[in-house]
């Protein structure tokens, strides 16, 4: 009998100790699993998350920067201004402006502004003109500058600085006005 209580005990040992595994085994895939799967998707998530935050911030920033570089640009409803603006501009550097035509065309959320200028003009009229429209707030873009020399009558006086006849074409981009947010 001694015997047999020893094999009886080896077997209550070797079934409570299966017991015991397959109950490890069974909370193991059932409670700590899933919780390192859970684990695994939070640092996932915070990864993206710290992404999204990263690139939300540079977002803000880059619209400051917009808002910065808009801040020269002139209205539409300015367009009239600008351009006597330009017309003052040219006639302080000794250019006489013969003709000027404005065009817009639609450039996104902004619009372009295309001049063709003809004008008569001194070389040195035409650089000083030049430099002040590169100085010019809003900027403008010079696109073309074509001059030609122009025929003097009779009755000029041939001493004074040679005229040019010219055309320049000036480009600027107007800001659409913002809608009230409310």
């Amino acid at each position: 009998m001694g015997m047999v209580e020893i094999k009886e005990r080896y077997k209550e040992w070797i079934i409570q100790g299966g017991a015991a595994l397959a109950v490890g085994i069974f909370a193991f895939f059932v409670l700590i699993q899933p919780v390192f799967r859970d684990i695994r998707t939070l640092k996932t998530d915070i990864r993206d998350a710290t992404v999204k935050l990263e690139l939300y911030r540079s977002i803000q920033n880059l619209k400051k920067t917009l808002a910065g570089l808009e801040k020269p640009l002139g209205l539409v409803a300015e367009r009239a201004m600008l351009l006597g603006k330009i017309s003052d501009l040219a006639g302080s550097s000794g250019i006489s402006v013969q003709g000027m035509t404005p065009k817009t065309e639609p450039s996104g959320a902004y619009t372009k502004l295309l001049m063709d200028i003809d004008m008569r003009c001194s070389f040195s009229g035409l650089l000083n003109f030049l430099r002040t429209l590169q100085e010019m707030v809003p900027p403008v873009d010079i696109q073309d500058v074509s001059v030609t020399q122009a025929a003097r009558p009779d009755s000029e006086d041939m001493s004074g600085p040679m005229m040019l006849q010219g055309k320049l074409v000036v480009s600027t981009y107007l800001r659409q006005e913002k809608a009230i947010q409310s």
